[in-house]
């Protein structure tokens, strides 16, 4: 690319070279003086930082499509909160079995969805509350009793980052 700019006057720019241990990203220009190309300068930036994070970024991005699809295959309903009961993540089982849809819950803490009737109490709260795993018979909407585990999930300081529910109606 360096001798095309400097017969032909043209730049090239985001030229990738790969190398054993790195790979840079070069942008060629020509140096022109009283209207002739008298040469060329080129500009190197590693970016192998930044490919290694793009790498472990497409790797999250898998995970996450695997554990989407893990999570909507499940037979039981399965709610995530986080550690202040707030709404991350329903399944389609659990919208099926409380009748409701995740664009309705996500986002809303549990407190929050007690006062608007969907429950009749929440177990992610007492998980929250007990800090330990917790099973009741919940009633939601309508005559529908549904029965629920709440286990807590705990990060590196033994706080509860999560609470992971699963339902199945026992109507």
């Amino acid at each position: 690319k360096l001798l095309e700019c400097l017969k032909a006057g043209k730049p090239f720019y985001g030229e990738k070279l790969k190398g054993e241990k790195v790979t840079l990203i070069s942008n060629i220009n020509p140096i022109v003086m009283n209207g002739k190309i008298s040469g060329v300068v080129s500009v190197f930036q590693d970016i192998s930082e930044i490919e290694s994070i793009s790498k472990e970024l497409d790797s999250f991005k898998n995970m996450k499509n695997w554990l989407d699809t893990i999570i909507d295959s499940s037979f039981d309903g399965l709610w995530i909160c986080d550690h202040e009961g707030k709404v991350i993540r329903v399944n389609k089982a659990s919208e099926k079995i409380n009748q409701v849809k995740a664009e309705e819950v996500v986002g809303k803490n549990m407190r929050e969805l007690i006062a608007e009737g969907f429950f009749d109490k929440s177990v992610t709260l007492e998980v929250l509350r007990k800090k330990t795993a917790v099973t009741m018979i919940q009633q939601i909407k309508g005559d529908k009793r549904i029965l629920v585990t709440g286990n807590p999930i705990f990060d590196e300081k033994g706080e509860i980052s999560f609470v992971v529910t699963n339902d199945r109606d026992m109507t």
